[in-house]
């Protein structure tokens, strides 16, 4: 098995960790599909054992939404509020003691997706909440 070691850098994670980037030349031998272990003996996420999870676009998901994401949401609102002057002002959507939003995942991608993008300003914090029902999902 060839080896790429990577030195635990001191670059803040937002979670405790630490990454480090650097170029690497992988050594002649390295095939397409070798499996890298990392310098603290940590292994590469396919060796770790992560286990799938079934989940339907339907269930919930919680977001911190950032400014960005709000505004959005209003801009949604008076859009449609003009079309439709039965429709009340704009209230933000309501959060828990954490103050993390819940949307449907089909909700989140459909009203904040078309502005998500990478090196943008996001709608939403990077972590999300995934409520996993207690049941298995069908197919």
């Amino acid at each position: 098995m060839s080896e790429i070691y990577i030195a635990p850098g001191g670059n803040d994670n937002h979670d405790g960790s630490s990454w480090a980037s650097a170029r690497l030349s992988p050594p002649e031998n390295l095939e397409v599909g070798s499996r890298l272990r990392i310098a603290d003996g940590s292994q590469c996420a396919g060796e770790r054992g992560m286990n799938d999870v079934r989940f339907n676009v339907n269930n919930h998901v919680r977001v911190r939404l950032t400014d960005r994401g709000i505004a959005e949401l209003r801009r949604q609102h008076e859009e449609t509020r003009a079309l439709f002057a039965t429709i009340g002002p704009f209230v933000p959507p309501n959060t828990d003691a954490d103050g993390y939003a819940r949307f449907q995942l089909w909700e989140l991608m459909s009203q904040l997706g078309p502005i998500t993008h990478l090196g943008g300003a996001l709608p939403f914090e990077t972590e999300i909440i995934i409520e996993m029902p207690d049941k298995p999902q069908g197919r």
